[in-house]
């Protein structure tokens, strides 16, 4: 998919990979892995949710990033100068986002 197309996803089951995105996402998933790979650090915030799994934010200046985890669910916050937004939310499984 073009790189500049925002997206949102609504799945219930599966296993996403997106790489070089340059724009808005939101996603729901009730059961799976995500892996999403960004180009630029045009964001201003990026939040990975996760009821029962791991959340990560990968690849941006620690400064900006925090990872809040309790005994069974995990967040990720990501906030930066850009204008851009990734919302990511999960049931069970696990989230990763990295900056490329």
């Amino acid at each position: 998919m073009p790189a500049k197309l925002a997206v949102a996803m609504d799945v219930g089951v599966g296993e996403i990979e997106l790489e070089g995105l340059s724009n808005n996402l939101t996603m729901e998933v009730g059961v799976g892995s995500i892996r999403v790979k960004i180009n630029d650090t045009d964001y201003a915030r990026i939040h990975a949710s996760v009821g029962v799994g791991e959340t990560a934010i990968k690849g941006f200046s620690d400064q900006q990033v925090d990872n809040e985890r309790s005994f069974m669910s995990s967040d990720s916050y990501y906030y930066g100068e850009g204008e851009l937004e990734i919302d990511i939310e999960v049931g069970v499984g696990e989230v990763e986002v990295r900056s490329c």
